[in-house]
């Protein structure tokens, strides 16, 4: 027999057994998870195998592009509904575009302008609900990662909006090039200032005070550094102005999940704005979900308005919307005042101004007891020290008092009719009936044996009669032995 190992091609040394045996596993491997995959993630997939080895077994991130793309081509740009392709996953795949866009990284506040446009149009226009929802969670996690700056700057309805963007492509010409000089300069901040300083409700006017921060090349390739700063603060102002719009406008949507998304989202920005829609909401909702959000944002506004919408809430019947309220309550007022809506509704009184004739004409309490509700104390208070030492005992009214009564003598037995009590025989034997233990699963009475005494134990003797007593026949005077028992009376058989 021949001991020599087989030897590569060319070379004197050993095959390495293990090596190639792992390698063919780990191509089987391979296979097996890319057909797998083929199947099970192909709607969230495009490419081929090697698109789900590299976003799906590996689980890389796309480019925040390549999901933006997928919304806009999966939805038609009349209409805005889902186009009628070959896939059968295309809605799916939108869906998870939508949602992944909340979280996609932006390298220019420029692009994530035109992003929050299309999820915009996703939250008020999309088909599906789902997709709605979705665009209402990625509309505010990018509004809370914004910067919040003031405006104070007047409401606009559009005209000298028009004005301003005209005057601002004046300051350029043809080519976006501007004009030479440090007025033109100035000027354009000014410009961009204001229009980062509107006051603007309506969403269209909102959607289009957006476009020309990210449409206009003078503004996109501005490298001025005071310039830039003017330019992508008022943008950011114009982003969380139209974030906050579109979800207001959410508020009343068709499905309660994108309403309390909505709702959700406007609580987590805290926008005040939007609380005359909400409260309209809560009062003609029929969802507890909807209207626990709603409870919440007023929490979470906690002005004068949001107080008096929260205290008829006190008394509602909906337990969940009752106890939010009462949170809501002791959240804004910093003490808890217990679950009486009266004694909310005073501290509402003193504490806002506005509210000094909050439900007067149906209060029964009058006004100068408004000062008498004490709310609950966080810390516990002092209380009255306790005695130490032995107290005086006061007498008691119902207790005899003086000497103690004499002991009264017991009164002698009374006679029988013909002689003393000793002479009276006692009865016969059987006379009196045996104790018995009632059966409840019986009809007839269960006698109870009497016990045999214990062996190598001898059983006492019984007391001897007392004198005059006649001891019955059969029983010893003096002696231990205990009658037989009598036998047990025959049970009678059950019908079974």
């Amino acid at each position: 027999m021949s001991s020599e190992m087989p030897t590569g091609r060319g070379s004197g040394r050993p095959l390495r057994g293990g090596v190639s045996g792992r390698r063919s596993v780990i191509l089987v491997l391979f296979a097996l998870v890319l057909a797998g995959c083929s199947d099970a993630q192909k709607k969230l997939s495009d490419g081929g195998p090697a698109d789900i080895l590299l976003y799906q077994v590996l689980g890389q991130e796309r480019p925040t592009s390549y999901y933006y793309e997928l919304v806009r081509d999966s939805h038609d740009a009349e209409r805005f509904c889902y186009r009628c392709t070959d896939d059968p996953y295309l809605v799916d795949k939108s869906i998870n575009a939508v949602t992944k866009l909340g979280d996609a990284p932006y390298a220019r506040l420029e692009g994530q302008a035109v992003v929050v446009g299309k999820l915009t149009e996703v939250l008020l226009e999309d088909p599906s609900a789902l997709g709605q929802a979705g665009a209402a969670g990625s509309l505010t996690k990018i509004g809370a990662k914004l910067p919040v700056y003031p405006q104070a700057g007047p409401p606009e309805t559009g005209a000298r909006f028009v004005q301003l963007l005209q005057e601002m492509d004046g300051l350029h010409d043809q080519n976006g090039v501007r004009r030479p000089g440090e007025g033109p300069r100035q000027r354009l901040m000014q410009i961009v200032t204001q229009i980062g300083d509107f006051q603007i409700t309506d969403l269209v006017l909102a959607k289009e005070s957006v476009r020309p921060f990210h449409n206009r090349a003078f503004l996109v390739d501005e490298t001025d550094p005071e310039l830039r700063t003017a330019i992508d603060t008022a943008l950011t102002k114009r982003l969380g102005a139209l974030i906050r719009v579109a979800l207001e406008a959410a508020v009343p949507a068709e499905s309660p999940w994108v309403r309390a998304d909505a709702i959700r989202g406007l609580k987590v920005l805290a926008e005040p704005a939007a609380l005359p829609a909400v409260v309209q909401q809560l009062e003609v909702d029929p969802s507890w979900q909807v209207r626990g959000e709603a409870v919440e944002y007023l929490g979470r506004i906690g002005n004068a308005d949001a107080v008096a919408a929260l205290l008829p809430l006190v008394s509602e019947s909906d337990p969940s919307v009752r106890h939010k309220s009462l949170e809501a309550l002791r959240r804004i007022a910093g003490q808890d005042f217990g679950r009486r809506r009266a004694a909310w509704v005073r501290w509402a009184r003193r504490t806002y101004p506005e509210l000094a004739n909050f439900d007067r004409e149906d209060d029964e309490v009058p006004p100068e007891a408004e000062e008498a509700d004490v709310p609950v104390p966080v810390t516990p208070q002092p209380g009255p020290s306790l005695p130490t030492g032995p107290q005086p005992v006061p007498p008691q009214p119902d207790m005899p008092v003086g000497p103690p009564s004499p002991v009264q003598p017991i009164p002698p037995l009374p006679s029988g009719a013909d002689g003393p009590i000793s002479d009276i025989p006692p009865p016969a034997p059987g006379a009196l009936p045996d104790p018995v233990v009632r059966d409840p699963r019986q009809a007839q009475p269960v006698r109870r044996a009497p016990t045999a005494p214990r062996a190598g134990i001898a059983s006492p003797p019984p007391p001897p009669p007392p004198q005059g007593v006649a001891v019955p026949r059969g029983v010893p005077r003096r002696s231990g032995a205990v009658p037989p028992p009598p036998p047990p009376p025959t049970l009678p058989r059950s019908g079974r």
